[in-house]
């Protein structure tokens, strides 16, 4: 049996589904998948602190153009003062508190599945482990399906949204960074700014000692500088001045506190 026929048949075994959405490839592409054949589901997105304004758009325009079943899930998941306290359990806290509301808020005899995929399995991702806890199915992981083959199965369907990683705002501050709504909306205004102006292989960084890194992909370098001067003048009005710019290949981007 081929991949897809595999995951085929696994979401099929698992219907009716609720899929959390968050937008990115992986959950984007597993719900499209669903929607293609034709599989019972309605995605949730979770929406609070940690995603920007223009993926919250960017979300409800997709499943809008798409005629996907989605509702939003309203969440403030910095009230949770182990979330907030960003230690490197933090992600564990955050998905619990979220997967648990969306449990609460789905029907007995839903099964609630993640975009999770083979690749993430071999890094650190403390939120695993509530998944695991909550009995969350993640299909992509449980039939082998990595990174690159979720971005051909993207390619294959012919799915009409940007091919980017974009991971929760809250994995911007180095661990032990206090994290309070108002400063995550300043970032998100900021990362918004180059969202906008169609750059994605970026990443804005805070350090607890006060460096701020503005980390951009070499294969965007050229963009960036066309749009530097209204998000310089953004950074200076956000207060994140002064910051410095690096250059560097996405695959260093991202992931980049958790390789401490």
């Amino acid at each position: 049996m081929n991949p897809t026929d595999r995951l085929r048949k696994y979401l099929l075994s698992c219907s009716p589904l609720a899929i959390a959405l968050s937008g990115g490839i992986d959950s984007s592409t597993l719900t499209f998948f669903c929607h293609a054949n034709g599989i019972e589901f309605t995605s949730y997105t979770f929406s609070g602190e940690h995603i920007t304004p223009y993926e919250m758009e960017h979300v409800q325009g997709w499943v809008a153009e798409n005629s996907i079943p989605h509702v939003f899930i309203p969440c403030r998941p910095l009230n949770n003062p182990r979330v907030a306290s960003n230690t490197r359990d933090r992600c564990y806290y955050c998905k619990y508190d979220l997967y648990s509301r969306l449990k609460s808020s789905v029907d007995s005899g839903t099964t609630i599945i993640d975009g999770t995929n083979a690749s993430d399995l071999k890094k650190y991702r403390p939120g695993l482990y509530a998944l695991n806890e909550l009995e969350i199915k993640t299909p992509f992981a449980g039939t082998g399906f990595d990174r690159p083959m979720v971005e051909k199965l993207a390619w294959d369907m012919g799915m009409n949204i940007p091919v980017f990683s974009r991971s929760c705002l809250f994995t911007r501050f180095q661990y032990g960074y206090h994290l309070n709504p108002l400063l995550v909306k300043r970032l998100g205004r900021a990362e918004d700014f180059l969202l906008k102006a169609g750059i994605f292989s970026f990443r804005i960084r805070f350090h607890t000692d006060g460096t701020i890194l503005v980390q951009v992909a070499f294969s965007e370098k050229k963009a960036f500088l066309n749009i530097k001067p209204g998000f310089h003048a953004l950074m200076q009005e956000l207060c994140f001045y002064p910051y410095q710019v690096q250059y560097m290949e996405f695959s260093r981007i991202s992931g980049y506190f958790d390789r401490g």
